[in-house]
């Protein structure tokens, strides 16, 4: 994993942008801009019991393995259920908070799912503590809740955050009392505007959320240079083509073949801010679309992105949407598991 100060970027802070990331050097295609593991994951409803809750592989059937407590965490072999990363360990801390979750029938299943990454992320820090000296971006507490924000904009989803407040903390009192009702509220806004899906072939179904400290300062361009990959429940960001040192280093938070009215109406409502990129302000560079077409994956029904990657020794085009990238840089893998 590439550490703080290994990074091809660094964070700065505008008023008008908020944080955001800028590459230090010159970066080329093929370079791996930052891989990382979530601070915390969970599989969604709908792959609840077929997706391992581990290694996040998707199954045929079943997933052979359960918790015998709870009865919501499922895994698709014996090391997959001992193993304890805390991004995704069932702790019995964990298991004795969720064993009633589903009696809570006031919240949908998308909110269920948040209560549930909610909850993991506060059993990892009571659990596994970061120290106080670690470096900025590691932790959930890093990033900017926007729950004032939210509050203004939105106040029909602030009123159903405070339901969900409301369940997670009587789901947690009986096992920790250092989470006041702010704090959950913040958590859960932190989750709303830096949350990642974790998504199956063609990006078209959810099959996990998680929470991606170091990866949650690129801002949304309709023009991006950095594509993310993922491979289980990590997160690898590629460049989508040469970017020179001192620019600034942006992802899409949204399909991009959407009209510019369409893209700016979801931005607005979703995360709260006006778009401002080049293909937003400028209608000749939306029109002209050169460069967005070309990175398109041209699959039939595919949402993917195409970026050069490096395999076997040489560059190759790859959908983001298609493929797993590995650990290493040095070759890209197609998933052994359709889904």
């Amino acid at each position: 994993r590439v550490g703080m100060e290994d990074r091809l970027f660094r964070i700065e802070e505008s008023e008008k942008c908020g944080r955001f990331c800028v590459a230090t050097r010159d970066i080329h295609p093929a370079e791996i801009v930052i891989q990382s593991e979530p601070f915390a994951a969970i599989v969604c409803h709908n792959y609840a019991k077929n997706c391992c809750h581990t290694c996040f592989t998707v199954q045929t059937s079943t997933c052979p393995l359960s918790c015998s407590g709870c009865k919501e965490i499922f895994w698709c072999s014996e090391k997959c259920r001992n193993d304890e990363k805390p991004q995704t360990f069932h702790s019995p801390m964990e298991c004795a908070i969720i064993k009633k979750i589903r009696s809570y029938r006031k919240i949908t299943p998308d909110e269920t799912d948040e209560v549930l990454l909610v909850v993991r992320i506060i059993c990892r820090e009571t659990l596994h503590p970061y120290p106080a000296a670690a470096p900025f971006g590691t932790k959930a507490t890093d990033l900017v809740s926007n729950r004032t924000t939210i509050t203004e904009e939105d106040p029909k989803l602030i009123e159903r955050i405070k339901l969900q407040q409301s369940i997670i903390s009587e789901l947690i009192e009986p096992q920790t009392k250092e989470y006041s009702p702010s704090d959950i509220q913040d958590i859960i806004c932190r989750l709303k505007c830096n949350s990642f899906g974790i998504w199956n072939k063609k990006f078209i179904k959810c099959k996990g959320l998680a929470l991606f400290p170091q990866c949650s300062f690129f801002n949304h361009s309709c023009s991006p240079n950095v594509v993310r990959f993922q491979h289980g429940c990590n997160k690898i960001f590629w460049p989508l083509r040469e970017i020179s040192a001192g620019e600034e280093l942006t992802i899409s938070y949204i399909e991009l073949e959407d009209a510019a009215s369409i893209r700016k109406e979801i931005l607005k409502s979703k995360y709260y801010f006006p778009c401002g990129c080049i293909r937003c302000t400028n209608m000749d560079a939306e029109n002209s679309g050169d460069f967005i077409e070309s990175i398109f994956c041209p699959a039939k029904g595919c949402c993917g992105l195409m970026t050069c990657v490096p395999i076997e020794g040489s560059l190759k085009k790859v959908c983001n949407a298609a493929a797993e990238t590995s650990s290493s840089p040095s070759f890209v893998r197609r998933r052994d598991v359709v889904v």
